[in-house]
């Protein structure tokens, strides 16, 4: 390492035998925790072994299972206040572990399920949430958690647009405030899409164990110039008026910062939006229009831009597919000449850009 003195023989093997200890420890303190999970040793004693190993390594999550089942087991015998500082005590534990680990998911899944038994401050936990995310705001995990809070406290969906837009104000490059945009719009607007849901992808059992880990979902993205009158593109429709401004919102990140992907993920899911069934006509053809004419714009100040590129080449086939008879040699030729761009900038994915470009317009051309 730079500027680090190097150590002598017997610094080393002092360092050695320093590590070779605190194994030994750890090894040590793991084998009595398991042993007291095997022999189902719920007691106070069992809980601070088990807490002094998970402060070590928040990543056993089986030693979390043992704490869950540990306090459904010693819980209902103790008077309730009692109860509900354990499970203060519970929250104090995972943010000490967070503070190791602050993308633990064993760590994250086992807050909820203490938030879960009801006795936890959920204003704070809030904010608790957003000081985190000052520190790292692409946790996704952190994300996630904030989410099933939110919607426990009772935030409407105007409210959690608004932190959406503080967040990505602060920094263009954050997937889970956009990705969480996505799904706040639709239900803001009443298209028929339900909240997202405050449980995660995992089921909760009783005894206090999940049956499968959570999953984070990916945005769903359409192709862009699917035939409007196929009815699995679905029918929910965003206001024109609202696509307009998350378009707006977009180009801001796109044209400060043209290489991060997750605007570029966001304007392909505006994209998507625009191209449903019951979408006016002219409304498509004047947004494509706007958008290509500002991808041009932009390629011109960032030449090598390969999400330019590629997003540029989709929206002038979107545009040919709704348009044939108006722009076909044009249109052909542009994203010619862009795929072609593509494979050259990017020897890895040549095959993958042959592969689209003989997909969409060009192929039919042929």
């Amino acid at each position: 390492m730079h500027n680090r003195a190097r150590e002598n023989k017997e610094q080393l093997a002092q360092r050695k035998a320093g590590n070779l200890q605190k194994v030994e420890k750890y090894s040590l303190l793991s084998k009595v925790v398991f042993a007291n999970h095997q022999a189902k040793k719920y007691d106070t004693e069992s809980l601070a072994l088990s807490a002094k190993l998970l402060e070590l390594n928040p990543e056993v999550y089986t030693v979390w299972n043992f704490r869950r089942l540990a306090l459904l087991a010693l819980i209902p015998g103790v008077p309730k206040t009692d109860g509900k500082q354990m499970l203060e005590g519970e929250l104090k534990l995972v943010e000490r572990a967070l503070q190791k680990n602050p993308k633990s998911y064993s760590a994250w899944h086992h807050r909820k399920w203490v938030v879960a038994q009801g006795h936890a401050d959920l204003q704070r936990e809030l904010v608790l949430c957003g000081r985190l995310l000052d520190l790292d705001e692409r946790n996704f995990h952190c994300w996630s958690y904030r989410r099933y809070v939110a919607q426990l406290v009772g935030r409407t969906p105007e409210e959690e647009l608004g932190f959406t837009t503080h967040k990505i104000e602060q920094n263009f490059s954050n997937y889970s405030s956009w990705h969480y945009r996505s799904k706040l719009l639709p239900v803001l607007h009443d298209t028929g899409c339900s909240p997202p849901p405050a449980q995660p992808e995992a089921e909760q059992s009783t005894d206090g164990t999940e049956s499968s880990a959570e999953e984070m979902s990916l945005l769903a993205l359409p192709h862009m110039y699917r035939n409007p009158t196929d009815s699995s593109a679905g029918s929910s429709q965003l206001p024109a008026s609202v696509l307009d401004e998350e378009f707006e919102l977009v180009q801001q990140a796109l044209f400060t910062e043209p290489a991060d992907q997750s605007a570029w993920l966001y304007h392909r899911w505006l994209l998507a939006q625009v191209m449903k069934p019951g979408i006016d006509t002219e409304v498509k053809k004047n947004t494509l229009a706007r958008e290509a004419q500002a991808l041009r714009e932009l390629l011109e100040v960032e030449p090598n831009s390969k999400w330019c590129m590629l997003t540029l080449a989709r929206v002038v086939e979107a545009q040919h597919a709704h348009q044939p008879n108006e722009m076909a040699m044009e249109a052909i030729e542009e994203v010619k000449r862009l795929y072609g761009s593509l494979t050259s900038l990017d020897n890895l994915r040549q095959q993958y850009f042959k592969d689209l470009s003989q997909s969409g317009i060009i192929g039919n051309s042929e």
